[in-house]
């Protein structure tokens, strides 16, 4: 799927270069399967739902994540912003099988989250990933697999402040999470300028 509801600044569908080569769309079916039954057949252990897009969006996903499984993909993960996670999505996701959720976040602060994430709201991202975290915990009561909830953040200027306090904010709600950071490789993304991958 790669539809998104977001520009986040980082992103390359925040140029206009990107757009006059791609497109968003959802993807079939009938091709969903094939690529699903080809990867199943070689052997592959770990895939993603998604790429560069919400899968969140897409209107079968939680049919997707259990096909994934039933073919015998050991590892399924998804990447979301967790804009569309309610209560009905979250239990269908969890019992779909899915392995691992990462929760993209790039601030905990409504002020510097929303300025990042473009079109989302910090209130309702972490109002999202706590009914997703307190379902698993309900289901792991019950003896039901549930999947590793990680809080994944692009590290940049505008969020620095902020990352020391992540580890507080997600405590007891996430099981990991993961600091990346943001470069800008070909110089193209207006909002990050001349930044170059830290190391």
């Amino acid at each position: 799927h790669s539809a998104c509801n977001y520009r986040c600044v980082m992103c390359q569908k925040t140029d206009d270069a990107y757009w006059k080569t791609q497109k968003e769309g959802e993807m079939s079916w009938d091709i969903f399967k094939s690529i699903v039954d080809e990867c199943a057949d070689i052997g592959v252990f770990s895939m993603k739902v998604n790429w560069r897009g919400e899968p969140t969006l897409h209107h079968k996903l939680p049919e997707m994540i259990f096909y994934m499984k039933q073919r015998g993909i050991h590892e399924v993960l998804m990447n979301t912003n967790g804009s569309r996670m309610d209560e009905e999505l979250a239990r269908k996701i969890i019992i779909s099988g899915l392995d691992r959720i990462i929760f993209s976040c790039d601030g905990v602060s409504k002020e510097t989250y929303n300025k990042i994430r473009r079109g989302g709201d910090w209130d309702n991202f972490y109002r999202n990933v706590k009914t997703f975290s307190n379902i698993c915990k309900a289901y792991k009561k019950l003896n039901i697999l549930v999947p590793i909830i990680r809080i994944n953040t692009a590290v940049m200027e505008e969020n620095l402040h902020e990352v020391p306090r992540f580890k507080e904010v997600f405590d007891g709600i996430a099981d990991e999470i993961r600091y990346n950071t943001v470069y800008n490789p070909q110089s193209s993304n207006k909002h990050l300028k001349d930044r170059r991958r830290q190391v």
